[in-house]
């Protein structure tokens, strides 16, 4: 088995990993050198808006000697963030609020559409559209706190001055879209969660229209490595921005 080493480069002058990636994965393939080392990859379960197998396949192709270890959030964003912070992870695919956390540098990769979910037999289920304070008085079926969905949604009821009452937290959105099937109770869901389910039935909201966030982020708090520097540069050639 080859040995794997970690080659660290310093970091650049703005202190931008994302923005050096496709630098520094030139410059290699320039001077001839693969790029060895290991790649610490962060990302919420059953959200793969960025076809990760895919980019995987391809860096591993390209880049042989680069070691990827993947690791699926138990806390959700708020989860990843700190671990990008505290140096366990490289890179994370995550879902952020408008002001980014201090000490992490991210980018918007997709904006998704927030639906309401809504078993088939709810007093809502027949309606064209739903207002936000119509649902204020439901029971709610959401990601526990610190979850990008959970955060995002609870922003908008407190700018609404409304209050709501969750009364069973998924630490997945595929699992707290299941449960609005059985009639547990309802959801706010980025429209990829939202199952094509019999006993489902999905509303868009009227008013500000919500939208789900998916970013990827680095530390800006250590020097990148070339292997997380090579995975952020295949990223850029396989995803097209949002606004292409």
């Amino acid at each position: 088995m080859n040995e794997q080493r970690i080659i660290v480069i310093r970091g650049h002058g703005d202190g931008s990993a994302l923005a050096a990636a496709a630098e520094a994965r030139n410059a290699a393939r320039e001077a001839g050198d693969t790029v060895r080392g290991t790649v610490n990859v962060g990302a919420l379960p059953s959200v793969d808006l960025v076809g990760l197998p895919s980019l995987l396949g391809r860096l591993h192709a390209e880049q042989p000697a680069v070691t990827v270890r993947l690791r699926l959030a138990p806390a959700g964003s708020a989860g990843l963030t700190k671990a990008l912070l505290d140096g366990e992870l490289d890179v994370a695919f995550l879902s952020l609020p408008p002001r980014v956390p201090a000490g992490i540098e991210a980018r918007v990769l997709k904006v998704v559409p927030i639906q309401l979910a809504v078993p088939a037999d709810h007093r809502l289920a027949e309606r064209e559209q739903v207002d936000l304070a119509e649902t204020a008085e439901e029971a709610f079926i959401d990601c526990p706190p610190g979850y990008g969905n959970r955060d995002l949604i609870d922003r908008e009821f407190a700018a609404a001055g409304l209050e709501r009452h969750v009364v069973l937290e998924a630490p997945d959105v595929a699992m707290a879209a299941e449960f609005v099937g059985h009639g547990l109770g309802i959801a706010f869901l980025p429209a990829f969660a939202v199952p094509d389910h019999p006993g489902v039935r999905v509303l868009p909201v009227s008013g500000r229209p919500m939208a789900w966030p998916l970013h990827v982020a680095t530390p800006l708090t250590r020097g990148s490595t070339a292997a997380a520097r090579a995975f952020i540069g295949l990223l850029d050639q396989h995803l097209p921005s949002p606004d292409a």
